[in-house]
This record gives structure tokens, C-alpha cells and sequence, in this order.
């Protein structure tokens, strides 16, 4: 379904476009108003049209709708979307997408109920099992801005005509609402507005407006990027670079996985192997320290499906047996590692992990991308192949102004963080 919808309280956000108007069109009307400014709320990535990708760029890969697509076709267990598209004067000038999803602490937080307390640490082991029940009441459904999947930027898109990041915000801040609102009414009970993933630089010009609105700011783990250097043509120069003592451990950890054998896999054994693919990512996640949702057992197919050869999935192999796997994603300037998944024993013995990172950054240096973004999770051992920590700051609100007051609090009770050191691996 479509609802359409005027924004009545951004009327100064319109002043913010450019006089060029948008995608270099002059702006004939002088009498803009509140009016002209409308946008659609979709519940179907299927019922945009198709000037959602003319306005995204070509490089925005997590915001055009093959992605979001693939992504609807294989939902995350319990997840839902919406869409928002804006419009000047009949014209598209912003996208922003959305997930739905329930979140229970208890069962998200894995750590709460796998983590081995020694007993004699009394006080520790209450702590744990009082934050075990505490997370037992943690549960609502949150509209989130973003992708719970990707780490970074993905929530939404405007007109670089549009003079800056705040501009933006105001008009999404409003249509956001005006959608909590609507989704309230079709039944959906949404407890919390979350805007997901905001580097640094994006930060200082929408943490105004965000807490001004009552948003709750919070960091969580960093994201971890590797810089490519200008002077890197092959990997041998990527090591090259690398300080005496960690040269010799990554060449040391190469050595380990000597007898695996990796490659690309086709749609056909993407499908051929779905089932051992879906076996190793669970390996995984159900270890990993959050896990906020599940992943569909065809999420891996319908992302070739979609996406083709802007996905890779690679096997890794050892006797020809699957033993892992790791999976890319092209976004323009930037390769983004995605989902993986490897068997735990055969990890210790043949550094499967260590060495999955450095083919990545293998692939990303040989065909001249500008950064391999890692996402977050594993920092230290990101950190020692030679990825910088971006932090990012995320933005929460409760429906209740009186709940809202509480949110930080509970937060920073329940966040585990990973207690990691930085690494410097290189020379200079």
C-alpha cells in the first residue's frame, strides 16, 4: 500500500535548497510553499518508481533497489520495511529506508546467557544474573532508520542540491514521525525511532537537530576501514608495508591455510551449497556477542540473484569439503566485506578467519578500490591487518517522554562492549 502525505513543518528546510533548485533544475516557482514539499510512505520496495534510482547513485549500492529488493525477498526472521520517498514540486529529492523490527535483549545480547562467570567472583555473577533479568524485560519493536545488517550510512538519500546534512535531517525527522505514526495506526506498535550509523563528520551537523528532538545519542562498536594506499598494486606491496614483526605473522598465518582451497562460486552453487553456506554463517552467529536478527536461509541466493556480479561469495574448501565462506559486496569506491562463516575447530588450526581478511584486502588492493570497509565485530584482529576504527553514533527515542529520560541509562547497563587494543601494523 501507498500513503501519501504534506509536510507542514519544514517550510525553512525548503529555503535550504540551493538556488539551482534540484539535479541542477532551476526553481521557476517563487511561491514555494510547506505544500509543494510531500512524500510516500511504501510498504514495498516493489511500488517505487522508477526515479528512486535515477536520484541514488550508481555507487549508493545499500540504497538502490536490487539491494533492498534481494533483501525483501529474503527477510531477516521477524523483520519488516517501509520506504519513504520526498518530493519538491512533484520531483524526488530524498529516499530513506526503513526496517521494522522486535527486539528482545535477552535473546539479542548472547552473551548474557553464554558467558561463563567464575564462581568466585561473587559480585560479578550477580551483576550478570541481575542483568539477565533486567534484559528479560527489554523488549519493544523499533522503527529504524539504516540497515540493521550493514554497518555505516545506509539510511537514506538526498538531492546534493539540498545545501547540507541538517537540511536533510529536518525533512526526514518529520517524515520519519509522520510514518511512526501511520504504521501506530495500522497496528504495528512501535516503542522506539532509531537512526542508525553516522560518522564523525556527519554527526556535527545533525546531533543538533537530533537532540533537540529528544533523540538519545550512543556509540556502539566502531566500524573498521583499510585505507588503500596509493602505492599498493599487489598484495605483495600491502605487505611490504607492513613492520618486520607483523610481516612475518601474516606470512606465517598464510602458510596455515596453504592446504584450503578457495573460489568464487556461480548462482548455481550458491544454490547447490545453500544449505552448508547457511550451517557455517549459524556457527557464527550464534557465538558472535549481539546478534539482532537472523538471517534468511536464502539470503546468500537472492543476494546473487539481484545483485550479480556486484556479489561475490567465495568457498573455502579442504579435502573438498566446504569449511567456510566469505561473501563482498561491491559499492562503488568501496568493497564491503559481508556475512561469513567458517567451521571453529578448523579455524584454530588454519587461521581461516586471519586469512579471509587478507583476501579480501587482497581483492581491494588488485582491483583499485579506495577502502575495504569490515564492519564491525573482531576490532583487534581487523586492527592488526591494518583497519583504522571510524566510531559511529546512533540516535534513539522512546514514544514516551517519560520512558525517553530512562533510555540512555539502559543502554549503557546492557551494552557489552568489546574491550579490544589497536594495532599498528604498518611502517609508517
Amino acid at each position: 500500500m501507498i500513503y501519501n502525505f504534506t509536510l507542514t513543518d519544514v517550510s525553512k528546510s525548503i529555503q535550504l535548497l540551493t538556488a539551482n533548485g534540484v539535479n541542477g533544475k532551476r526553481a521557476t516557482d517563487n511561491k514555494q510553499s510547506p505544500e509543494l514539499l510531500n512524500f510516500k510512505l511504501y510498504d514495498s520496495i516493489r511500488q517505487v518508481a522508477d526515479d528512486w534510482d535515477e536520484l541514488v547513485p550508481e555507487g549508493n549500492r545499500f540504497l538502490r533497489t536490487p539491494f533492498l529488493r534481494s533483501l525483501e525477498q529474503n527477510p531477516p526472521k521477524g523483520m519488516r520495511f517501509c520506504y519513504l520517498g520526498f518530493s519538491l514540486n512533484e520531483q524526488l529529492i530524498g529516499v530513506a529506508v526503513c526496517q521494522i523490527l522486535h527486539f528482545n535483549a535477552n535473546s539479542s545480547i548472547n552473551n548474557l546467557s553464554e558467558e561463563v562467570v567464575d564462581p568466585r567472583c561473587v559480585f560479578k555473577a550477580i551483576g550478570r544474573s541481575l542483568k539477565k533479568s533486567f534484559a528479560k524485560r527489554v523488549d519493544f519493536t523499533v522503527l529504524l532508520c539504516g540497515n540493521v545488517l550493514l554497518t555505516g550510512e545506509h539510511g537514506f538519500y538526498f538531492d546534493p542540491a539540498i545545501a547540507n546534512s541538517s537540511s536533510a535531517m529536518k525533512i526526514l525527522l518529520e517524515g520519519i514521525e509522520v510514518a511512526r505514526n501511520q504504521l501506530s495506526k495500522n497496528g504495528e506498535n512501535i516503542s522506539f525511532t532509531f537512526y542508525k550509523d553516522f560518522y564523525d563528520s556527519t554527526k556535527e551537523e545533525i546531533a543538533p537537530i537530533l537532540n533537540s528532538n529528544g533523540f538519545n545519542q550512543f556509540t556502539v562498536q566502531p566500524n573498521m576501514v583499510l585505507d588503500v594506499r596509493e602505492g599498493w598494486g599487489t598484495f605483495a606491496d600491502y605487505l611490504a608495508d607492513m613492520s618486520s614483526k607483523y610481516r612475518v605473522k601474516a606470512k606465517s598465518v598464510i602458510k596455515k591455510a596453504k592446504s584450503i582451497v578457495q573460489r568464487e562460486f556461480s548462482l548455481e552453487e550458491i544454490k547447490a551449497y545453500e544449505k552448508e553456506i547457511y550451517d557455517l554463517y549459524t556457527n557464527i552467529a550464534k557465538n558472535s556477542g549481539f546478534n539482532a536478527v537472523t538471517l534468511h536461509e536464502s539470503y546468500f541466493t537472492g543476494l546473487k540473484e539481484n545483485l550479480g556480479d556486484n556479489y561475490r561469495l567465495y568457498g573455502h574448501f579442504l579435502e573438498e569439503k566446504l569449511v567456510a565462506f566469505h561473501t563482498t559486496i561491491d559499492d562503488g569506491a568501496e568493497i564491503e566485506a559481508h556475512f561469513l562463516g567458517f567451521d571453529p575447530l578448523l579455524n584454530r588450526s588454519h587461521k581461516i578467519y586471519h586469512n579471509i581478511l587478507f583476501e579480501i584486502i587482497r581483492y581491494g588492493i588488485e582491483k583499485q578500490y579506495k577502502k575495504v570497509v569490515f564492519a564491525r565485530t573482531a576490532l583487534e584482529i581487523k586492527s592488526s591487518v591494518g583497519a583504522e576504527a571510524k566510531e559511529m553514533y546512533c540516535y534513539l527515542k522512546h514514544k514516551s517522554s517519560i520512558h525517553n529520560k530512562f533510555v540512555k541509562n539502559v543502554f549503557d547497563y546492557l551494552n557489552n562492549e568489546e574491550e579490544w587494543t589497536p594495532r599498528h601494523p604498518f611502517k609508517t
